[in-house]
This record gives structure tokens, sequence and C-alpha cells, in this order.
């Protein structure tokens, strides 16, 4: 039986066709995408065709692993998550039912930290993780630091809901996090996590993090471990 190999243009994969006599062939090159190639199955003398795709690639309906801003469209998943943290003892402060009475001011608040600026707070932003419009975390983005930040918080502060905690997506929330840094315009980054949170330190030592010193934190027997980070090569 004769066969063809197939080159798409643009794509690194080959694909090994046999005749049909349907002119149009559909190539699965991973498990979200599809190409459709129309092709005229004829044989050259060494058996071989270099065609292109006739249509646009079509992407899958299920979405990246991302960082977005906040927004009302994950209302109801945020308050979810903060009420798993609460059962931890974590971010008693916010309502729960204010939260869902008037989610619209909530947001404007995260809004308005881009521009605050004191003796005890700087310009920052907050990202919420999304994968496949789940929300998965939240990463705040310091936009400078203060003496506190530069001794204790650093440039980023993020966190996992404790549903989706253990499965990998710490180490992807940071990298997209020192992008977004990269992109405000920093060169490095400070990221901080406390002695004994050994998967947060491997998080960090897995993004490039080079460790300064340890420091101690008033009140708590727990030093804080100093991480900086080089932004220089970092592609957004």
């Amino acid at each position: 039986m004769l066969a063809w190999s197939l080159q798409l243009v643009g794509c690194t994969h080959k694909l090994s066709l046999t005749p049909y006599s349907t002119p149009v062939q559909s190539a699965i090159l991973n498990n979200t995408t599809t190409i459709f190639v129309c092709i005229a199955l004829r044989p050259s003398t060494r058996n071989h065709i270099s065609l292109s795709p006739i249509a646009q690639e079509q992407k899958g309906s299920r979405l990246m692993l991302r960082l977005i801003e906040p927004s009302y469209e994950y209302k109801q998943q945020f308050i979810e998550a903060i009420r798993e943290f609460q059962l931890e003892g974590r971010h008693m402060e916010k309502d729960v039912q204010r939260l869902t009475a008037d989610f619209t001011s909530f947001l404007a608040q995260l809004q308005a930290q881009q521009q605050r600026r004191s003796p005890y707070a700087v310009p920052s932003t907050d990202f919420w993780l999304v994968e496949h419009e789940e929300f998965i975390g939240r990463l705040s983005l310091r936009h400078e630091l203060n003496d506190f930040l530069l001794k204790i918080g650093g440039h980023i502060g993020y966190e996992i809901r404790p549903s989706r905690r253990r499965q990998g997506y710490g180490k992807k929330m940071l990298a997209l996090g020192l992008a977004e840094a990269h992109k405000i315009g920093l060169s490095r980054a400070l990221v901080t996590c406390d002695e004994n949170n050994i998967g947060s330190k491997k998080v960090i030592e897995a993004n490039g993090g080079q460790f300064e010193n340890a420091t101690l934190v008033e009140g708590s027997p727990i030093r804080k471990l100093r991480y900086w980070i080089d932004l220089t090569d970092r592609r957004c």
C-alpha cells in the first residue's frame, strides 16, 4: 500500500498517511489541538509530500493555567476558597456574608491597592490563578519594598486554596508571578518563606531563588528565609 509522510508548515510533527477517498485528513497533534489539512493524495516519485494547513488551528475549549485580574466571574469560587481557608483559621477577617452581598466593592478595593502609598503600605497588584475556569489561588505582587517587606514580606506573596495544594500549582504560580514582576520593571524579586515551610522553600529554589539569609520575626520562634530571584532573563 502506498504511504506518504506529511510535514505541516510551522509544525514539527510528521504523520504517515495512506490513501483515503476523502480529501480531508484530521491530524491530532496533542490533547487540545486539531489541525485540518486539505490534501490531494498523490504519490510523488519519493513518496514524500510537504503540505500547508488551510484552516486555522482550533484551540480546545479548556483554557490553560494563567494569572488574571480579580473578576466577578469567579465570585462563587473565590468565596468557596475563603471558606476553605477559614476552616484552617486563616482569612478570618473576611466576612463571607459581606462578600456575597457586595462583591463589586471588594473588587474595587483590590484595584485601589495599585495606587496606595503610606508608611505601612506600598502599591501592589493582586492576581488570581485559574485553570479550566476554576479558581486555584491568589498572588500579590508588591511594586516596591518598604522596611518590613525588605526584611520579612518580599515582593511576592501567594497562596493555593487548600483543596488544590500539593498538585504542583505553587511552582507554576510563582513562575507566572515573576514574569509579571519583570513586566513592571523589576530586575530582581525578593521572595520569602518560613524556615519550616519545606514546600515553599522548594518552590522558590525551583524558580531560581538564591538564598541570602534567615531573619528573626518579632514574636515568633520561626525565622524567615530570604531569597532573591534574578529577572533580567525572565521571559514574559
